[in-house]
């Protein structure tokens, strides 16, 4: 009988220990799973968000002034050369530097993507960006016959950035415990 005790004594600081420990490692696996979407909300999707947005913003900003421009043109003649010179501006001003941006976080923040393999907008929005480099150095040249790049913005990019960021967000409140 006064094995029994000590038996119990020995089991229940056993569980207790087991159950701290199992606790410990749940925590832990929390903290290092909330520290992972942080950086990814940080470093990649944040920004990404930020900067589709702002060329959105911008884009159709620029769209709107120049169907302005049009209707004191009918809109039938062909750009200017004081148009091309302001789109040209508006590129290398700009887009371009916008483009520059969200081109290094990708690059350098690919291991935070979401998905096993990179998006195909993702790597459509590459080439599109490094194809305005040649068009720019292009324009340096004076050469001025291709105004834009060999591959049009992917436009599926400001969807998946606004997707991708709101699901990390949400995933983030979840593990903080909101």
């Amino acid at each position: 009988m006064e094995y029994l005790g000590l038996i119990v004594t020995i089991l229940l600081a056993l569980l207790g220990y087991i159950t701290t420990y199992l606790n410990n490692l749940r925590l832990a696996r929390r903290a290092d799973g909330l520290k992972f979407v942080t950086a990814q909300i940080d470093e990649l999707y944040g920004p990404l968000y930020v900067i589709t947005q702002t060329s959105q913003i911008l884009y159709q900003a620029s769209i709107a002034r120049d169907m302005q421009d049009d209707e004191s043109t009918n809109g039938d003649t062909p750009y200017s050369s004081d148009e091309l010179t302001e789109r040209r501006i508006w590129v290398e001003e700009v887009f371009h530097p916008l483009n520059s941006q969200l081109e290094d976080v990708i690059i350098n923040k690919a291991h935070l993507i979401i998905e096993d393999e990179m998006p195909q907008c993702l790597k459509r929005f590459l080439a599109h960006s490094a194809g305005y480099k040649a068009v720019i150095k292009k324009w340096q040249r004076g050469d001025f016959k291709v105004n834009s790049s060999v591959i049009d913005y992917p436009t599926e990019i400001e969807d998946y950035a606004e997707k991708s960021y709101a699901l990390l967000r949400k995933q983030q409140q979840k593990l903080i415990g909101r």
